[in-house]
């Protein structure tokens, strides 16, 4: 009896101590899942897509084209067939997390972004963005009476309330949606959330007592410019006023442990600003079945980048296929700790904040310069970086990269003057006979 007893305690304070959320983005159903075994492995508590859950558009010779409406709710009825994925949920709905109000919560929660939105790089002008939203509400299982399904957009925030009675440990998960009302990348003052979104948003960070918070966006958010002077690719800095907002909005309500999780990109990274002697974190999985690193010239040709083009914000990159994990501790000082792992389950790495050291109330703004508070700013991690190292390092791009393209140049003529010498006899024999 009293072996069952201390047993029983030990898997509470297990419970307590401890919480696994896993997440990560751009998944096709229909090549190597190996993935969603090793995500099983990691017990987590939940999984969050951050964004194209599914690829419903498709490719043409001119480009992308707009999603086939049947054949995009068939491929998401073919991700629920994929059993490994399947077994993940049912695993984790077994011991689905609670809300506030002590109800289950369906244990697979995500947002949309462009490829299961309808169209690549998708705005508010997509004509089927309706249709295509109520078919990303139905692959989550979103109750019918959910407010999800009269909302422009796809977006929530969900409280998974891990507390007791002792200790307070509640983690809101807000899931942005950066398609629905995004005007245009043309429009100089863009927004990317619409007046609706940002309302909520707003209401949601204000009424909040969750003592950690993580906002799933589909872009990434602290990056400012991937190649500086040229627009490359999407990221909240495209319509940077959207981007001044949003971390303003976290500052100015004092979130308690605010952590960024973004998709889209096909590799992982970490990206950390300095506040003083806080940070703002962000966390990149992307590509849970395919990635850059599946190519050996691309592998070579963004690594190339990202080593001689600064990056001011990252302090973790990886090519490889990938899916996140955080781990919540409650015990004496809270902290979070981000994994990222290979699509095997290999982990690249570890790191842990503590919740207070992420809560970046009464800073000035990444972007506010104009503010004339008393208190540190913040920065990126690596500092600001003057136009001379830029160009440095697209000197060093070009070389790198022309002297690849040279290399690979002879490696075809030699492929065609071996294949030449084969062909251009056996042709001439023959005519000769």
């Amino acid at each position: 009896m009293e072996k069952n007893f201390l047993f029983v305690i030990t898997l509470l304070i297990g419970f307590v101590r401890s919480q696994r959320i896993a997440f990560g983005s751009c998944n096709k159903h229909n090549v190597d899942t190996r993935v969603w075994n090793a995500i099983a492995a990691r017990k987590p508590r939940a999984f969050i897509f951050g964004g194209d859950t599914v690829y419903g558009d498709e490719m043409s010779p001119t480009g992308f084209k707009g999603a086939n409406l049947t054949r995009l709710k068939d491929i998401y009825g073919q991700q629920w067939e994929v059993q490994d994925f399947k077994q993940l949920v049912d695993e984790m709905n077994a011991s689905a997390p609670v809300d506030l109000s002590g109800k289950p919560v369906f244990p697979l929660l995500g947002t949309i972004d462009d490829h299961e939105y309808g169209i690549n790089d998708g705005d508010r002008t997509y004509p089927d963005k309706k249709k295509t939203k109520e078919l990303f509400l139905d692959f989550f299982k979103v109750p019918k009476d959910s407010p999800r399904w009269n909302r422009p957009g796809v977006y929530d925030e969900v409280t998974l309330d891990f507390s007791t009675h002792d200790r307070s440990a509640k983690i809101s998960i807000i899931l942005l949606d950066l398609r629905y009302n995004r005007d245009p990348y043309s429009h100089p003052k863009g927004d990317f959330l619409g007046v609706d979104q940002w309302k909520w948003l707003d209401k949601t960070l204000k009424k909040s007592k969750a003592d950690a918070h993580v906002f799933i966006s589909s872009l990434q958010v602290l990056p400012e410019k991937r190649m500086p002077y040229i627009q490359l690719g999407e990221w909240w800095n495209r319509l940077p006023e959207s981007r001044k907002r949003l971390l303003d909005l976290v500052e100015r309500h004092n979130v308690k442990g605010p952590l960024l999780l973004s998709g889209d990109v096909h590799y992982a990274e970490i990206s950390e600003a300095s506040c003083g002697n806080k940070k703002m974190v962000e966390i990149t999985s992307s590509g849970l079945t395919h990635s850059w690193g599946d190519f050996t010239f691309m592998t070579f040709l963004l690594t190339t980048y990202m080593t001689m083009m600064p990056q001011k914000y990252q302090t973790f990159k990886r090519l490889q296929r990938n899916f996140g994990e955080l781990e919540f501790q409650w015990e004496d000082e809270p902290t979070v700790t981000a994994r990222l792992f290979t699509d095997t389950g290999e982990m690249m790495t570890e790191k842990t904040w503590g919740l207070n050291s992420l809560t970046i109330a009464n800073t000035i703004s990444l972007f506010d310069k104009t503010r004339n508070d008393p208190v540190p700013s913040c920065s990126p991690i690596h500092g600001t970086l003057d136009d001379s190292r830029i160009q440095v390092g697209y000197i060093c791009i070009v070389v790198s990269w022309g002297m690849a393209l040279l290399f690979v140049a002879r490696l075809w003529m030699k492929a065609l003057r071996r294949l030449a010498s084969v062909v251009l006899p056996q042709k001439a024999k023959l005519k000769s006979s």
